[in-house]
């Protein structure tokens, strides 16, 4: 037989998408038993041929070896569950010989499985493997590619079995091991079975806390949520392996529309938990309910309650007769890991230790339930959360598949309830084309740029760039593709600000590709051709390098580079790379979360994680650009290494500074949308939505935000805009109620078709405007700011770094009143001012109607006196 060339992923998805939506199995899935008090499968026939063609593409026959000769009384009569067993056999070892794309290991047989001294002992009595019953979730790790699986002694295969059922709350299954000499019959087996907790889902009968299953051992295996890429969703593999609970009728693509948080079970409704929260359109599903205890942050108080977890956010609320308190709200989106404090072992646990669940917030915030020991549902509460905050440690998110990928986050849900047929104004706000004429640049016929809208208009020049660039106008558009490939990520310099009166530029670009002894002409020319741009210029086009030198230099030996060019003058800026700016920001949290102002080591603590170093490091390299562009009139190329990171804060901030329009509060949203969004800074991995695997995580757009926040302190009255606003662009950064911060590039966004399933985050906002304004912003200034970047001008934003801290009162709330009453104040002067105007100016017309009337009288007279 022909061996097709489909990918095994595909194959797979193939399978997963031609077969049936199992049960959302919960307390209410199950059905009334029959009569005969058996529990029966049935697979249809869509899915027998699924099967097949399965195989057939496959190229080979997963299980030539299957001979059944059944003997069992109980279920040989029926040719349905002989036929059902075989193809459970056949779906099991496809899906397996797909994730592990090793067909010989599995011909010889070498199956990771656990024995058990239960099965030992049923070994010695009748000599024959027994049957050994274990959980979904047992089922599930048994079912993960072999290397993420420690192994026994013993290798022998693994099939499953249907069996008979007395009526349970939920379905179990079984599980049979057998030799290759024995055969294998379906065992009839009566199974009983205890919910391990209210609300632990779908995949959690049987499983103790310490993930071991009801005929575990003591053998370790490791979790399957840590294989992100594996080729099948963990979740959805036991349901469709074990068909359709009595004959349901499957729903067609129902997985491949669906997202892992939307297949959770409903537990109730927000509307039955009257409570004093204010659940935002679309947050109607509670998704887990759990009994345990809250211990607050630096105090040694616990308090018995609920745990509550919607698609947005996660509560705790006090359980009390007189009133109901929520302790906890937090955005799902802002939790960053959650861990198992305690023994792994219950035979580990000590009666004082801390035992329960820990989480971490992106926003300093620390939360940790704990969880009575004999309970035994730690385990299982852990996953449920981790299918909820983080379905993209479980499988890798569809980039290709809008439907699936933002269902995943509450700003699908969110949007369809608010506009759910209509694309919301923050979508279309910027224009690139209007920004960059704007700045001076004619649309057509410009000497020295062109605003080009064909090069990448199907983002093949650069898919991380925008679909408008702006580029020399006097250089050969045949060379640019050659331009393009000699930079990292095919990002060649393009332009991000120009002057129309002094003609100096800020481009941005990636790091050239250099190498150990690599030199592109064109790459030379083209730079030549970008500082003849500036006529103001007689000297070297002035590169920034964000980086420090020793990584620019190490960059060179895996291909990148620098611009060792005597055309050009290149100077390195020591701005560390994400890895060091995630590290500080984690210890300045630990510094603010275990310590307070009235402590001397908290000052030292806050120091050593040199959070407000780096921010004084980009500041003064901000500082050094706009020395060059405003005062030499010189202009200047900015990049890092792939230039969508410490090249957007650069550019961003420097704009901020030479441009007063930036300082507008619709401006400031261009800026983000233009030097962020659009030239492609990967916010679904720095800011790691649904996703706790943390090696891309850091907080670049978060530096930038706290560097703007360093401006307003300096220069207020420059800033039309005031602290909250940026505060509440911080927060919305991690909520995911907006789509604005959830995709990696302008070409994502465009194929995903972004803005047809969640809202814009500067809708709400612009709507709103009144509450962001400053009122000591003066509309009429619009110099260059000079700022300060001495490291005594550098504050600690405390509004948003402690204003969870229990301790901290924050200024936030007592601003907006004064800034309220200011405006008011200012509104009525305004009006009076107004006012005052108008009657003079009426005055002053009466007057000179006046004058004219006695003037044409005067004449008059004179004229009869003279006749």
């Amino acid at each position: 037989m022909k061996k097709s060339n489909e990918p095994k992923n595909n194959l797979i998805q193939r399978l997963l998408t031609s077969t049936l939506k199992f049960t959302k199995i919960n307390n209410d899935a199950h059905q009334q038993l029959p009569d005969d008090g058996k529990f029966h499968y049935e697979l249809p026939d869509s899915f027998i041929q699924a099967v097949d063609d399965a195989r057939t593409k496959a190229g080979y026959d997963i299980l030539p070896h299957l001979h059944h000769q059944s003997t069992s009384p109980s279920l040989s009569s029926s040719s349905s569950a002989h036929d059902t067993y075989k193809y459970l056999q056949t779906v099991t070892e496809i899906f397996r010989s797909a994730s592990n794309n090793d067909v010989a290991r599995m011909a010889t047989k070498k199956v990771p499985f656990r024995r058990t001294p239960r099965e030992r002992v049923q070994q010695q009595q009748h000599h024959t493997t027994a049957p050994v019953l274990l959980s979904p979730r047992a089922t599930f790790r048994m079912m993960m590619p072999r290397n993420f699986m420690m192994f026994n002694r013993c290798r022998q295969p693994f099939h499953f079995a249907p069996i008979n059922m007395r009526q349970q709350p939920r379905p179990m299954f079984q599980m049979r091991f057998r030799h290759d000499n024995i055969s294998l019959n379906p065992v009839s087996k009566v199974v009983h079975s205890k919910p391990t907790s209210r609300g632990a889902g779908p995949t959690s009968l049987g499983a103790k806390d310490d993930g071991t299953t009801m005929s575990s051992s003591s053998e370790y295996v490791a979790s399957p949520y840590q294989n992100a890429s594996s080729a099948i969703a963990v979740l959805d593999v036991l349901p469709l392996t074990f068909g359709i609970v009595r004959g349901q009728i499957p729903e067609t693509n129902y997985l491949k529309t669906m997202s892992i948080p939307e297949l959770q079970p409903t537990i109730c409704s927000t509307k039955d938990l009257s409570l004093p929260v204010d659940f935002l359109p679309g947050e109607d599903e509670v998704k887990c309910r759990e009994d345990l205890t809250y211990h607050r942050q630096k105090r040694k108080v616990i308090y018995d309650g609920e745990l509550i977890v919607t698609k947005y956010r996660l509560l705790f609320v006090t359980k009390s007769s007189d009133s109901i308190e929520v302790l906890v709200n937090v955005p799902i989106g802002m939790i960053s890991q959650i861990e198992k404090i305690g023994g792994q072992k219950y035979s580990q646990i000590n009666d004082g230790a801390a035992y329960g669940i820990e989480i971490d917030c992106k926003d300093v915030r620390r939360l940790f339930f704990g969880i009575a020991k004999e309970q035994k549902y730690r385990r299982n509460l852990y996953d449920q959360l981790t299918r909820l905050i983080f379905p993209f440690s479980i499988v890798k998110p569809d980039i290709t598949n809008p439907s699936h990928f933002f269902s995943s986050f509450f700003a699908w849900n969110y949007k369809q309830k608010v506009s759910p047929n209509k694309i919301d104004k923050g979508w279309t706000l910027y224009d690139k084309v209007q920004e960059y004429t704007r700045m001076g640049i004619r649309r057509y016929g410009d000497a020295h740029w062109t605003i080009n809208t064909e090069i990448n208009q199907d983002y093949s020049l650069c898919d991380t760039y925008p679909d408008v660039l702006v580029l020399p106008a006097n250089f050969d558009t045949s060379r640019f593709q050659q331009v393009a490939a000699f930079r990292s990520r095919n990002r060649l310099p393009v332009l991000s600000w120009y002057s129309g009166d002094t003609y100096v530029t800020i481009t941005r670009a990636s790091q050239p590709l250099t190498g150990l002894n690599r030199k592109s002409q064109d790459d030379v020319e083209y730079l030549q051709e970008i500082a003849n741009t500036n006529v103001n210029q007689g000297s070297k086009l002035y590169i920034l390098d964000a980086r420090p030198k020793v990584n620019a230099i190490a960059n060179k030996a895996n291909g990148g580079g620098y611009e060792d060019y005597p055309e050009c003058e290149l100077e390195f800026h020591n701005i560390q790379n994400i890895h060091v700016m995630r590290e500080s920001l984690n210890k300045l949290h630990s510094a603010i979360r275990y310590g307070s102002e009235d402590d001397k080591n908290w000052f030292n603590d806050s120091a050593n994680s040199n959070w407000l170093f780096h921010i004084r490091t980009i500041l003064t390299s901000v500082s050094q650009i706009v020395s060059l562009v405003d005062n030499e009139k010189r202009s200047v190329l900015v990049h890092c290494s792939d230039g969508w990171d410490r090249t957007a804060q650069l550019t961003s901030l420097s704009m901020l500074i030479l441009d007063s329009y930036y300082r507008t509060l619709e401006g400031f949203i261009i800026l983000i949308e233009k030097e962020w969004i659009s030239f492609g800074h990967k916010f679904l991995l720095r800011i790691g939505h649904a996703d706790k695997h943390y090696s891309e995580q850091s907080p670049v757009f978060l530096q930038f935000l706290d560097c703007t926040y360093q401006l307003l302190q300096q220069f207020e009255f420059a800033f039309e805009f005031n602290e909250k606003f940026l505060l509440v662009i911080a927060d919305h950064l991690y909520t995911c109620q907006y789509g604005t911060f959830l995709l990696n590039s302008e070409k994502l966004r465009t194929d995903m078709k972004i803005s047809e399933y969640t809202m814009s985050i500067w809708t709400p906002l612009l709507q709103e405007r009144h509450n962001y304004l400053n009122p000591l912003y003066n509309a009429n200034s619009s110099q260059v700011l000079q700022i300060n970047s001495t490291l005594n001008q550098i504050k600690l934003w405390k509004n948003y770094y402690c204003q969870h801290m229990p301790d901290y009162q924050s200024t936030v709330d007592k601003n907006s009143n004064r800034y309220s009453t200011l405006l008011h104040l200012r509104s009525k002067l305004t009006a009076e001012s107004n006012l005052l105007r108008q009657d003079g100016e009426s005055s002053q017309t009466k007057s000179r109607a006046s004058s004219y009337t006695l003037s044409g009288t005067h004449n008059q007279n004179n004229s009869q006196t003279t006749f």
